[in-house]
């Protein structure tokens, strides 16, 4: 009766409730589980899993499409497969679990004392394969520097035998061996640009005089002992700081001084102005405007200037170069000469010591000299090189040389008596855009655009002797000159740099420009220096 009473369950409710628990341990163990199965493609445990539902094998979701994007098969079994055959499955979220090595501190020490081990190695490596590159980079400018010098030198014979074989020719020509029509049709005969005789014959005496005069000052101490000393520059001070020029077209490009009043500035700017300011009064002379695009080189001509008038030449961006004159007196302003036979910017140009002669460069190369006097072209030069353009120009203290900053990164030496580029002084730093000779007759200065350093040159050896502020990394650097003694060199850039030529140190910084200094000028026995700036501000320091 007992065991009657006992109501036992139907059959049918215990299977499902067996059944039921089975599905729920199977999920717990998959999800369970799930963290660690990992991606058939990367090997690592995925973040988004994914099951094929072709193959059963185990994804990152992210990996699998773009698999399937790719190739429309699957990666494991090369079988094809779409995104509609892969299911997402569920993934608990577990902490992972650290190597057994990583498990205590000492363990710990030891992975971090092998990976500072790999980066010491690796840092070894890296410094080795750095000394190789130097070596081989500094291998492959000595390589670029001798070919340069050997490309010059055989120029350099290369015309000497033109000459001396067109002289033979005239020669023979002239005793009757060979008639008029002959040639010689496997040479090139070419024709250097020469300069009228009369003019040679003054460039000549010229150089002769100031050489002679030169030589006489390294002699004289006293001569020296006029100019201030490098201590008495560095304690100057602002005497004068005016804004020029058009706000507007805000920026002055280029500056010259007035060796003999001292006081007198002329000032060039992206207005298209050329101006005359006198320091002494505080006030601006005159303004010219003729030129139509800005300014990139003014020149004081000295030997010109008469009482109360003041002669200036300007080289514009518009193609044209100006003959100025200036009255101190009734500040009037009148242009003498415009040059226009160029048909490119014209980039800078110069004054000859001889006063009557001037130079100006193109951007595309060619340059022409004038007479001030006769107010005409004398002399047009074609390009020194094939594609080569000019940047900048400076004329040598004796007026026999004419320096050329290159696109090519190279400084050309041409020559007023012979006619022809007589040197090329290899620079490495891309376009030469200013340079600038000393007046011992020696030494010049350059600026390249890539290089954030100034290089001197020694003429005599045509080399490169010193290169200058280099632990400045002032990337502005863009004018430089000399002062009359040439014990004294000046630098523009976010700063203005001092140096003595002695032994090339830096005894002075100043920074007085907002902007980049552009042009830099000395005054008569370096008693006052100016500085102009794209801030188009004139700045006069004296003591």
């Amino acid at each position: 009766f007992f065991f009657l009473m006992i109501r036992r369950p139907p059959r049918s409710t215990q299977s499902r409730s067996s059944a039921a628990s089975d599905v729920y341990k199977r999920q717990q163990c998959k999800s369970l589980n799930m963290s660690y199965i990992h991606c058939a493609i990367s090997g690592t445990i995925p973040e988004e899993p994914v099951v094929s539902k072709l193959t059963g094998h185990v994804f990152e979701k992210r990996l699998i499409e773009k698999q399937i994007e790719a190739t429309q098969t699957c990666p494991i079994t090369g079988q094809p497969l779409q995104l509609s055959d892969i299911v997402s499955l569920q993934k608990v979220e577990a902490s992972k679990l650290r190597p057994v090595n990583a498990t205590s501190i000492p363990n710990i020490l030891q992975l971090l004392q092998n990976e500072w081990d790999g980066l010491i190695l690796e840092q070894h490596t890296l410094k080795e394969h750095l000394e190789t590159v130097r070596k081989e980079l500094s291998h492959a400018l000595y390589q670029h520097d001798a070919a340069c010098r050997v490309i010059a030198r055989l120029i350099k014979e290369r015309d000497e035998s033109r000459r001396q074989l067109r002289e033979v020719y005239d020669r023979f020509r002239e005793k009757g061996v060979l008639s008029t029509d002959n040639h010689l049709p496997d040479i090139q005969m070419e024709e250097e640009p020469k300069f009228p005789q009369d003019i040679l014959t003054k460039v000549n005496e010229t150089a002769l005089e100031l050489n002679q005069t030169r030589k006489q000052r390294r002699k004289d101490k006293q001569y020296l002992e006029n100019f201030v000393t490098q201590e008495q520059i560095a304690n100057f001070n602002i005497t004068n700081k005016v804004p020029l020029h058009s706000p507007s077209k805000a920026g002055i490009l280029c500056m010259d001084q007035d060796h003999y009043s001292n006081e007198l500035y002329v000032t060039g700017g992206n207005d298209a102005c050329v101006i005359l300011y006198n320091n002494q009064t505080k006030e601006i002379v005159g303004q010219h405007t003729k030129h139509t695009k800005r300014i990139n080189k003014v020149k004081f001509i000295q030997g010109l200037s008469e009482e109360n008038t003041i002669k200036v030449f300007s080289a514009s961006e518009d193609a044209t170069a100006s003959l100025i004159s200036y009255n101190l007196e009734t500040k009037d302003v009148q242009t003498l000469h415009e040059i226009t036979n160029h048909k490119e910017a014209l980039v800078s140009c110069g004054v000859h010591p001889i006063n009557t002669l001037g130079v100006v460069a193109s951007r595309d190369g060619t340059f022409s000299f004038h007479d001030f006097n006769k107010k005409e072209k004398i002399l047009s030069c074609g390009q020194l090189d094939e594609d080569l353009m000019l940047r900048s120009l400076d004329i040598h203290p004796d007026g026999l040389l004419v320096g050329f900053g290159a696109s090519d990164g190279t400084v050309r030496i041409w020559g007023v008596n012979e006619g022809y580029q007589v040197a090329v002084l290899p620079a490495t730093g891309g376009v030469v855009k200013e340079i600038a000779f000393s007046q011992n007759g020696v030494h010049f200065a350059s600026i390249s655009e890539n290089e954030n350093v100034v290089r001197i040159w020694d003429l005599r050896n045509q080399e490169n002797i010193k290169v200058l502020l280099q632990d400045e990394n002032d990337t502005q650097l863009s004018s430089l000159t000399f002062d009359s003694s040439g014990q004294y060199l000046a630098v523009g850039g976010s700063k203005l740099y001092m140096f003595n030529t002695k032994q090339w140190d830096i005894f002075s910084r100043v920074q007085s420009h907002s902007d980049r200094i552009t042009s830099l000028s000395f005054g008569k026995e370096s008693k006052n220096y100016a500085s102009v700036s794209l801030d188009r501000h004139l700045v006069v320091y004296s003591s």
